[in-house]
């Protein structure tokens, strides 16, 4: 099941990790656009703060993975900054995406609710694809489950870690790619059941105002 590398072109190599990753922002970046359109904000808002939204959530994944490796970055701190060497913490990721998203929704006095619904949305897609990306590159991958009577056995495949080798392992990569394909269809299908007034929400117009 682990296929790092899609395909070479004599040194260049691609790969499949990178393209799933690719797709999963194209994919997620259309329907953040479409959402958003409905919602009343253009397009290019929404792809503006895309922009943003990814730029603070490579910067945040950086800075919480280097926390929480600290002892290993002590040894050359100078390792920190090589970000195509790999290793972002999904935490920190969304943590500062999720403030970038509200500044620009402040600074461009747009509905940070509505803001954050539709990259909800776009956010859920794309994770399911970069779990995908996980299982075929063999990152992320779940801990060993030993025995077949407990409850982790049951959720269980013959998987590979980072080194390719298998072993039976709680499979967290195919797993979480179905709850974040699961969770956009929920997110979807509500959006569309139950609309929000988002009128309420642009506290920053309201500040002006009083």
């Amino acid at each position: 099941m682990m296929h790092p590398i899609l395909f070479r072109f004599g040194s260049i190599i691609i790969y499949t990790y990178t393209i799933l990753l690719d797709v999963g922002l194209v994919c997620g970046l259309g329907v953040a656009c479409l959402e958003g359109k409905r919602r009343g904000i253009a397009p290019e808002r929404i792809v503006d703060a895309a922009l943003w939204a990814v730029v603070a959530g490579i910067a945040g994944g950086r800075v919480g993975y280097v926390l929480a490796n600290q002892e290993y970055f002590a040894e050359d701190f100078r390792e920190a900054f090589y970000l195509w060497e790999g290793g972002l913490a999904f935490q920190g990721a969304f943590l500062a995406g999720l403030l970038a998203l509200f500044l620009y929704s402040a600074y461009h006095k747009l509905p940070f609710l509505a803001l954050a619904d539709t990259a909800a949305l776009g956010l859920a897609l794309g994770q399911a694809f970069g779990w995908l990306g996980c299982l075929v590159s063999g990152c992320a991958y779940g801990l060993e489950s030993h025995g077949t009577t407990s409850i982790w056995a049951r959720f269980s495949l013959d998987l590979p870690d980072i080194y390719g080798i298998n072993a039976p392992r709680f499979a967290t990569q195919p797993l979480a790619s179905v709850l974040s394909l699961a969770i956009f269809i929920l997110l979807w299908a509500t959006c569309r059941r139950w609309p929000f007034d988002y009128a309420q929400d642009r506290p920053f117009d309201r500040a002006q105002d009083g």
